[in-house]
């Protein structure tokens, strides 16, 4: 069963790795924790990343043979990917990331970093979700009225809004490019579960 990026079969060794392994900014044989979305589905995963490069990654779940063309992986302390898959089997699959020049080479400092025993930033998709959802001060209402919010809380389900606005329970607001339907009023504002979590508005999050 191919277990890296590749497709090919990992490294036996299990050295330390060498300057040129650091210099391939790659991981292999390990185990980070990481979830999967899949928008075909609109279904959640548990996941287990066993290599991992700046251009892809390949992952374990008992899933995998069912987990479409198209995800957007998290990686525990990584960031946020949205992939291609490239080969499945019953219990893992090959991703190609979909990103940009720069994207990528973070990533192969975050690995350099990992392959140094130094500490990897927590990053996921509540911290790319907080960064785009605190950029943006308006939200707006079906029937075209905006009106000014502050980011209370925030995860990759939904958020608490200090708000002045509001707007019916179940109403659709939307965020930037983001849909959320309004759960509950509290004191100072509301709570937005979020409805649409495709790769294509993961990415105007991050």
């Amino acid at each position: 069963m191919p277990n890296s990026v590749d497709g090919t079969a990992p490294k036996k060794s299990t050295t330390v790795p060498s300057g040129d392994d650091l210099r391939a900014n790659r991981l292999e044989k390990i185990l980070l924790p990481a979830k999967a979305f899949v928008p075909a589905t609109e279904t959640e995963i548990d996941c287990v990343v066993t290599c991992l490069s700046s251009d892809g990654a390949s992952i374990s779940t008992a899933l995998a043979s069912s987990i479409g063309s198209e995800i957007a992986l998290y990686i525990d302390g990584f960031d946020r990917f949205t992939a291609s898959v490239v080969w499945t089997t019953q219990d893992a699959a090959g991703l190609k990331f979909n990103c940009s020049t720069g994207k990528r080479e973070r990533t192969a400092e975050k690995i350099r970093c990992y392959l140094e025993g130094g500490p990897v930033p927590r990053t996921g998709p509540e911290n790319a979700q907080s960064s785009t959802i605190r950029s943006v001060r308006n939200l707006r209402r079906p029937n075209g009225e905006t009106a000014k919010f502050e980011v209370i809380d925030i995860s990759l389900y939904g958020a608490s809004l200090r708000t002045r606005c509001r707007p019916a329970i179940d109403e659709i607001i939307t965020i930037g490019t983001v849909e959320g339907r309004v759960a509950r009023h509290f004191d100072e504002g509301i709570a937005v579960e979020f409805t649409r979590r495709t790769p294509a508005v993961l990415d105007t999050l991050h």
